[in-house]
């Protein structure tokens, strides 16, 4: 082992015992679940030993600035997929009180049809962001993309989706099936 890469060990092993339990209290703070608390603050640290320069100094306000960004990343990340979670059970709700097993197997032809015609990356997105329970982050990562371009791939099949549906989410706008009913 070369002396340099000694060094940096050494130097991240002081950082990490000095620190590794404030920012995890800090996470668990923010959080309040000590097992995703956990799992944030090593992923952090993973990340910082990868670009970590054993000749800079890494203030305390700067890690607990990165724990704070993850922390809130991954709230943001759990409240959308919880949305998208409740709008999926009231659709198959709805659909499972109206709908035959035929009428299920048409939405599903078309849910694969319209993700057979998404342009490869959005169609790649979906598929690792909701079949593979993949973040952003880790989609981003794989396509070279910033978390925003994810988000907005996300969006756009998701638009293709709602389309190929006529389902209009906007608040007081009534769905072509319910105006049907009427």
């Amino acid at each position: 082992m070369g002396i340099k890469k000694a060094r940096k060990e050494e130097s991240f092993k002081e950082l990490f015992d000095e620190n590794y339990s404030r920012l995890f209290y800090a996470a668990l703070f923010i959080l309040n679940d000590e097992a995703n608390a956990h799992d944030i603050v090593e992923e952090y640290l993973i990340d910082l030993w990868e670009d970590y320069d054993p000749d800079l100094t890494y203030a305390k306000a700067y890690l607990f600035n990165g724990i704070k960004r993850r922390c809130l990343d991954f709230i943001k990340h759990e409240n959308v997929k919880n949305k998208y979670a409740q709008l999926y059970m009231a659709l198959h709700n709805e659909t499972n009180f109206h709908t035959s097993d035929d009428e299920e197997d048409e939405r599903i032809a078309v849910i694969q049809q319209v993700m057979e015609e998404m342009p490869p990356r959005t169609k790649f997105v979906i598929e690792q962001c909701y079949f593979e329970n993949k973040k952003y982050d880790e989609v981003a990562e794989i396509l070279g993309l910033s978390r925003d371009g994810i988000r907005k791939n996300i969006m756009k099949g998701l638009a293709l989706l709602r389309d190929a549906f006529s389902v209009n989410y906007k608040k007081g706008q009534v769905t072509k099936s319910q105006q049907e009913s009427l």
